[in-house]
């Protein structure tokens, strides 16, 4: 039986792209905080089950219901009508999703999103009602309303929680534990500190003045500036080059492509897209783990070979470079 505990504290990152949960206890005698990421059992392609700690944002509206994470996320580029996405982006807004005759506002489908987060904390025996939601410090109060009604209708008891603060708190929190040099920035002293924080679909961007008070452990953040609301993230990115795609690959289309069909491909080539991506960062990410910085980003590529669902006999070839992809986004 799941155990109902104030020992425990729940966080949730309920994210445009991904979202994770974490629980963790405060340690008394260190009085550091040690959470853990909970994976837990996701349904992923041809229907097979894995575990892990990120849940893609994409609820895939079946037959037999709802399904969330990586096998919704494969669905996006099959049956796009059925799936929803970044709804993070349209929490706040009249936006409704009609599946089945049925609309479901945005904090409907993340309060779906979370109910598959509640369930992965109760498969590792933790059943704790109170939980804290991370959202970007820009959120209006519409906003940060839909958030807390999605954790409402998925059975927690909320609190919200600034993203650049959870960041600055996690960065203090992780020099407490020493797997951060304190010196890299010694809060005993005030520091202004800008926190630019590129998401999914969000990108926010604040300024703070961070110090430890004389003689107390808790870190105090005072917010000096907060960005407006700015809806620009990794998914404007991949829609940038997923264009660039389709106007590769336009002279391989047949001329009478339905509109349901083009809308298909485009979100079907979007995963290109965000797979490319990954792949050129992860490529630049090794290289530098590896020793290797006189590396020239026209040399970092990416080759691509795809049999696109709506014209599977005329393959997507294209060999993208960091240069080519960096000059799409600029």
């Amino acid at each position: 039986m799941a155990q109902q505990t104030q020992n425990y504290y729940l966080g949730i990152d309920l994210g445009t792209t991904n979202s994770v949960i974490s629980w963790g206890n405060i340690s008394r005698r260190q009085k550091v905080l040690d959470p853990k990421v909970i994976e837990f059992p996701m349904m992923t392609e041809g229907r097979a089950m894995k575990n892990d700690a990120l849940l893609p944002s994409y609820v895939y509206f079946s037959e037999d219901g709802p399904i969330v994470g990586e096998y919704a996320k494969t669905m996006i580029g099959r049956q796009t009508d059925q799936v929803v996405k970044s709804v993070k982006s349209y929490m706040g807004t009249p936006e409704l999703f009609c599946f089945d005759g049925k609309n479901y506002e945005p904090a409907e489908i993340s309060a779906i999103i979370l109910k598959q987060l509640a369930a992965g904390a109760r498969n590792v025996d933790i059943d704790v009602k109170q939980v804290v939601i991370t959202v970007p410090a820009s959120f209006d109060s519409d906003q940060r309303s839909d958030t807390i009604q999605a954790g409402e209708l998925a059975g927690f008891e909320v609190t919200l929680f600034d993203e650049p603060r959870a960041a600055l708190y996690d960065f203090a929190n992780r020099q407490e534990k020493g797997e951060i040099p304190s010196a890299s920035i010694d809060f005993d002293s005030q520091k202004l500190v800008l926190v630019f924080d590129l998401g999914g679909g969000t990108l926010d961007v604040s300024l703070h003045r961070v110090f430890y008070p004389d003689g107390e452990h808790e870190l105090n953040i005072e917010d000096i500036a907060i960005g407006r609301y700015t809806r620009l993230g990794g998914d404007d990115f991949d829609k940038l080059l997923a264009d660039h795609f389709l106007e590769a690959y336009s002279s391989r289309l047949p001329q009478n492509l339905s509109r349901y069909d083009l809308n298909l491909l485009e979100s079907e080539f979007q995963v290109y897209a965000e797979i490319a991506k990954i792949n050129l960062s992860n490529t630049v990410f090794l290289k530098n783990q590896q020793g290797i910085h006189n590396w020239r980003p026209e040399d970092i590529e990416e080759a691509i070979v795809r049999a696109p669902i709506v014209n599977p006999n005329h393959l997507f070839q294209y060999n993208l470079t960091l240069t080519e992809y960096e000059q799409t986004g600029s």
